[in-house]
């Protein structure tokens, strides 16, 4: 097995060496940025529940016989420095309502103007706030916004709402996540700062909700004035083949026909004017109901400044069973295109991750109702994870799934966790982490692979997701196909029957360790009901004395395995030996501090114990993307040292007793 690894380790930085030459010939030739792209048979019956950089050419490749680029990839997400904007009592809302209309805002101090003086004040019965994101708007329209509503303050019936700022910019999808984290209401609205409201726009789109619970968002009618005539600016949208992407209705196309010039409203046909099912509306304005947008997490973070973000958004929420509806009775006025998005280099990309996500597999066909000519087949598929054994192991559940849709697909795991992977059988070939995600780098991949998944981030960007659930959204998979795998191989150890295998572990996150005394008292108590105690992991883990026998630092990883398919359950912390026994359907009981138990664990028979306290799981309140818990934000980590050895012993014994 060291032969082994040691082969691969140097084939590893002869790799690594080749891929820096190639770089730095790269860097001459573009400007080399580093960037990140961004079930296990479930065997329980628990729901899981900027700116421009000039002089970069984007790399050209060919996927299916068609030409595409991959462009200019966004940088990893950091800490946007997002505060409050302070702002006077008559503006300030603190009450729940029933709508939050989110506005995010970049380069709008001049539009947001021209909404604010449209806006109707009048709610009509419904109880609004407006939430203003200034996604570091250079003309810092956070003033702007003050000084217009000053001058309709004498016509308010109530606050305004907020004004959220971000310091840096983090580009629409994720101001918009952001407003909608501050927003209180049952409905959010997306509303793009260059619009112009009409009487009584909102009330339409809520009573087209109160219609039918399965409707997840609303869009409405878009105008704009072209030539002197009033047309039809946007009724929807539907997917054209010709075009690859989703036509505005009205504007570029109509019963999928590609329209010259858009249609004016008097002589607009019944289908526009009447409400209807679409495939797609745009995100310049929808509404959407608030559990649904938290069930499927928001915008997807992974599309930057540009666009695709809103029909990336509307296809993930038909696929959880949602309709998308078109309610012409709500109408707006639409300038479009005041920020520079369209030109921003992040929109080749945010084209070929949608592809990638939805066309190039055919997940999109089943949604759009003109069908293609030719049906994909997919015969090579690259995933990447590079790092953590326990979520290398859980990442690769997805290639199960990917499996079963794509079967002749031969797939190539990236990692440097060889052991979390090794003798999976939906995987074709393990490869070390061998590819910076430098836009060459990435076309380099996409002309050698059909579908490339960076598993990377994929849950550190959304916290409060599962992790199976994170993987199997980036990998395109349904959570149901994706299946845990762990290799094992016998031993020659010679272990008491019917053990409990122990895993203390000693972790560098804070709030997710428990003191070694403390795990050692359960130990003793463990071996005192006649069931003995195996302890796990490497030499610098916790060690526990009374353990009836000592296998730290002493099997590999395939061994492990074994053992812990062979015991009696688990004890310990989250970590990988915790994935090892629920995939062999193991009963446990688990520490958890710093991190929520509901994102981690799948099984019934796997206990958490946590203490109730305000603090609990912090892990999952920090700024994207969350990496690790290095520090107690209340200090003294209470998570840890409250939890004592009479609380964790009284789930250990129902376990043990089968209860």
């Amino acid at each position: 097995m060291k032969r082994v690894k040691q082969g691969i380790f140097r084939e590893e930085i002869n790799r690594k060496k080749a891929l820096e030459k190639r770089r730095k010939e790269a860097v001459q030739r573009n400007s080399g940025q580093v960037s990140k792209v961004s079930s296990l048979e479930i065997i329980s019956r628990r729901k899981i529940m900027g700116g421009k950089k000039r002089g970069r050419r984007p790399t050209s490749v060919v996927v299916n016989t068609e030409r595409y680029t991959v462009g200019t990839i966004p940088p990893p997400l950091t800490d946007l420095g997002t505060y409050i904007h302070p702002t006077p009592g008559w503006f300030n809302s603190d009450k729940e309502v029933t709508v939050s209309v989110i506005v995010p805002l970049f380069r709008s101090a001049e539009k947001i103007g021209e909404q604010i003086r449209s806006w109707d004040i009048n709610d009509y019965g419904i109880s609004t706030e407006i939430i203003y994101v200034s996604d570091a708007c250079p003309q810092a329209s956070q003033n702007q916004i003050l000084q217009e509503w000053a001058k309709r303050r004498h016509e308010l019936k109530g606050p305004v709402g907020k004004i959220v700022v971000n310091r840096v910019n983090g580009g629409y999808a994720r101001a918009c996540n952001i407003g909608a984290e501050h927003a209180s209401g049952k409905y959010l609205i997306f509303l793009n700062a260059d619009t112009v409201m009409t009487p009584n726009w909102i009330a339409p789109i809520i009573k087209r909700f109160e219609t039918d619970k399965k409707i997840g968002i609303v869009g409405n009618m878009h105008l704009k004035v072209v030539g002197g005539i009033l047309t039809i600016d946007s009724a929807g949208s539907e997917w054209i083949w010709t075009k690859g992407t989703f036509e505005h209705i009205g504007r570029h196309s109509f019963n999928r026909h590609v329209l010259q010039n858009p249609i004016p409203l008097k002589s607009a046909p019944e289908q526009i004017t009447q409400a209807g099912e679409r495939e797609m509306v745009t995100g310049a304005c929808f509404g959407i109901r608030r559990d649904v947008f938290k069930e499927v997490n928001g915008f997807e973070l992974a599309i930057r400044i540009g666009y695709w973000e809103d029909s990336d958004i509307c296809l993930r929420i038909r696929d959880k069973g949602y309709k998308i509806y078109y309610e012409p009775d709500s109408r707006i006025y639409h300038s479009g295109a005041h920020s520079g998005a369209a030109g921003h280099p992040y929109m080749i990309y945010n084209k070929w991750f949608f592809y990638n996500r939805w066309v190039y597999n055919g997940r999109i066909d089943k949604f759009v109702n003109s069908p293609r000519h030719k049906p994909p087949t997919i015969n090579s598929i690259y995933i990447r994870r590079t790092s953590a054994h326990g979520d290398t192991m859980v990442a690769a559940s997805v290639t199960a799934a990917l499996k079963k849709r794509h079967p002749s697909a031969k797939i190539t795991f990236e990692t440097a966790c060889y052991g979390a992977v090794h003798q999976n059988p939906y995987i074709d070939r393990i490869i070390p982490v061998t590819y910076e995600h430098t836009p060459l780098a990435i076309a380099e991949l996409k002309k050698r692979y059909e579908l490339v998944y960076d598993l990377n981030y994929a849950y550190e960007n959304y916290p409060n997701r599962h992790i199976l659930e994170s993987f199997a959204v980036a990998a395109s998979v349904k959570l149901k196909d994706c299946k845990l795998h762990i290799h094992t191989e016998s031993h020659n150890f010679r272990l008491p029957r019917n053990y409990v295998v122990m895993f203390p572990g000693r972790t560098a996150w804070v709030g997710r360790n428990w003191e070694e005394h403390k795990f050692n008292e359960i130990a003793e108590r463990i071996k005192s009901t006649g069931f003995p105690v195996v302890s796990v992991g490497i030499h610098q883990d916790n060690f526990l004395r009374s353990a009836s026998v000592d296998l730290r630092g002493r099997t590999s990883i395939y061994q492990l395995a074994e053992i812990i398919k062979n015991s009696r359950a688990y004890v310990g912390i989250d970590s990988f030996p915790m994935w090892m026994a629920q995939a062999f359907n193991k009963p446990g009981v688990v520490f958890f501090g710093s991190i929520n138990p509901n994102y981690r664990l799948i099984l019934d028979n796997m206990k958490a114990v946590k203490l109730d306290l305000p603090c609990i799981a912090c892990h999952h309140c920090k700024p994207l993307p969350c990496i690790g818990t290095s520090h107690c934000e209340v200090g003294g980590v209470p998570c840890e040292k409250n939890m004592t050895v009479d609380i964790f012993w009284k789930e250990v014994e129902k376990m043990l007793n089968g209860s």
